[in-house]
This record gives structure tokens, C-alpha cells and sequence, in this order.
């Protein structure tokens, strides 16, 4: 089950949470052959396709079921599903009311429930959003500056809901300068990355209190982040309690691959020693 990855074609993508709207197809007996569960969705499509129009063309011939996992608990994964491409395309798809939905995506970014479209709708709402450091208020003959630096995208919505972080993600990567290269471009996506991880004990889940946390107590945490290099065909992860970054390339690994192949990420964090 891949919830998260890249192919050997630079096609990537991930499932994401989609609680409250998720709702897959009735397959038809005939049609079992062209199916599959929610959670394998993406294991598919990094498996069978190279391109954004070849996943947008291949959903529509298939089925998505609403099978029970017995790893989530004996329930529905409410997922929905997000994939780009190395021609810098997206597609958003969700399942709602049992019914198909493609969406290209031309945000590039992509959160948990509620839909894609009231997230689009939602960030409509922050057309005043700028990078630009404004002037002073002149009021009469006052001058009225800001109490400190750092006005840039001043009136972004804060907190860890996901239409806020939709909305900062968006911003975030929209004003972002262009790397010249790979390299800085996959440190410019995981310091991105690093605004959305959440703190632990900023988010407390409820075993009684629905919600977040599929019925476990505990605090929501981040436990990986992820950057897919979609050209180089590299993909980097680093993890809540070992943030320094590791890869996989796909172009050593994938042509001399003839079955599964578990890495763990246990391995001991590198920390430098600079003392002279």
C-alpha cells in the first residue's frame, strides 16, 4: 500500500484524509476485474502510468470501491488523491456521493477534506495576500509604520485546519523565487514543508471524541515529509525524530529491481560535531 511516492517516470502523488465527503462506487458484479479499494488507488496509477492525462484517462476506466482495511480499524479509508507529473501538470481526484470527480489542478497544492473546489472557493477570499512590504499609514501629518519587520504575506489564516494550510501552501510556493537547480529546489520545497508540520501536542486527538485520530488518544504529529524530484528521479524523506534528509534514486534503483524492496528509516541521524 503506497501512500506516498514517485515512479521511475517522474510521475508522483499521495492519499490524503478526506473524513465526511469520501464516498466510493458501486462496483458492478461484472466490473470486479476493473476495480479496486480506496488505499490501492495509488499503487495503481504509480504502477501503470507516466502522466497526469494518462491517470486522468485510466481513472475514468476503473472502479473505486469503499473496502473495509483491517489495518484502519475495520473501516472505509476516506481518502482522496492528488498526482503530478514532469511537465509540471496536477489532477485532483475525489470520490463524493458514490460519483467521480477529475479536477486539474493548476494550484499545484493539495490538503486534506473539505473538497477541492471549496478550497479553491476559499482561497478566492485572499486576493489581498502580498509579498510586498507596504508603506507607512499617513494619517494627517503621522506617519504610521508596522511595530516590526516581516509584513510580507501579512493575513494569511493561521492554525493547522486544512483550508488554512491550502491557503499558506499556495502563497507559499506561488512567491517562492525559482531554484536554479535541483538541489535548491528540494531545499526549497522541505523548507516549505517545515511551515505545515505539526508540533506535537499542538493537535490532542480523543479516543470518545471522534474527529481527528481514528479513535486513538493521543497527539497528531507529522511522522515524515516528503519532496519528489520528478526529473532527477530522486525522492527525499526525512522523519519527525530524524530530520536529516535522505533519498532514494529511482534511476539506480528501479532498472535493477526485480521484486519489493523494504528500506528502513531507523537508521542512526547524522549530527555533526563542528567543534574545532
Amino acid at each position: 500500500m503506497i501512500i506516498d511516492g514517485l515512479n521511475e517516470k517522474g510521475l508522483s502523488g499521495g492519499l490524503f484524509n478526506f473524513p465526511g465527503y469520501a464516498e466510493f462506487q458501486k462496483v458492478p458484479k461484472d466490473a470486479g476485474a476493473r476495480s479496486m479499494a480506496s488505499h490501492e488507488v495509488v499503487t495503481w496509477v504509480l504502477g501503470n502510468f507516466a502522466t497526469v492525462a494518462e491517470v486522468k484517462d485510466g481513472i475514468r476506466k476503473v472502479y473505486v470501491s469503499g473496502a473495509r482495511l483491517k489495518q484502519f480499524g475495520n473501516n472505509v479509508p476516506p481518502v482522496h488523491y492528488s498526482f503530478h507529473d514532469a511537465q509540471g501538470n496536477s489532477v485532483a481526484i475525489e470520490y463524493v456521493k458514490g460519483e467521480l470527480h477529475v479536477y486539474d489542478n493548476p494550484t499545484h497544492v493539495f490538503t486534506n477534506a473539505p473538497d477541492f473546489p471549496y478550497q479553491l472557493a476559499n482561497l478566492s477570499q485572499y486576493q489581498y495576500i502580498s509579498p510586498n512590504v507596504l508603506p507607512p499609514i499617513q494619517a494627517g501629518k503621522m506617519t504610521l509604520a508596522a511595530a516590526s519587520s516581516g509584513a510580507g504575506l501579512n493575513g494569511l489564516p493561521g492554525g493547522y485546519l486544512a483550508p488554512a494550510r491550502f491557503v499558506r501552501a499556495f502563497f507559499a510556493q506561488q512567491f517562492a523565487p525559482v531554484p536554479a537547480t535541483s538541489d535548491q529546489s528540494v531545499t526549497a520545497a522541505l523548507r516549505l514543508m517545515a511551515g505545515f508540520e505539526l508540533p506535537t501536542g499542538s493537535i490532542r486527538t480523543s479516543a470518545t471524541g471522534g474527529g481527528e485520530g481514528g479513535g486513538v488518544s493521543g497527539n497528531e504529529t507529522t511522522e515524515w515529509t516528503s519532496a519528489s524530484d520528478m526529473k532527477a528521479l530522486r525522492y527525499y524523506i526525512r522523519t519527525y525524530d530524524k530530520p536529516d534528509v535522505r533519498y532514494v534514486d529511482l534511476r539506480k534503483a528501479a532498472p535493477t529491481a526485480k521484486s519489493i524492496q523494504f528500506v528502513p528509516l531507523n537508521q542512526p541521524q547524522v549530527i555533526r560535531d563542528l567543534t574545532p
